[in-house]
């Protein structure tokens, strides 16, 4: 079992991992509609 204070270091870092790549998928996502909405 892990101490409770490395339990939420290893919770805010996949916290920020999950926004930077939610962040990342927004970027792409909104390349691909500028990309694809002229046809």
């Amino acid at each position: 079992m892990t101490s409770l204070p490395a339990g939420i270091n290893t919770l805010r870092l996949l916290s920020r991992m999950v926004a930077a790549v939610s962040r990342v998928i927004a970027k792409v996502s909104s390349g691909l509609t500028k990309i694809l909405s002229p046809f």
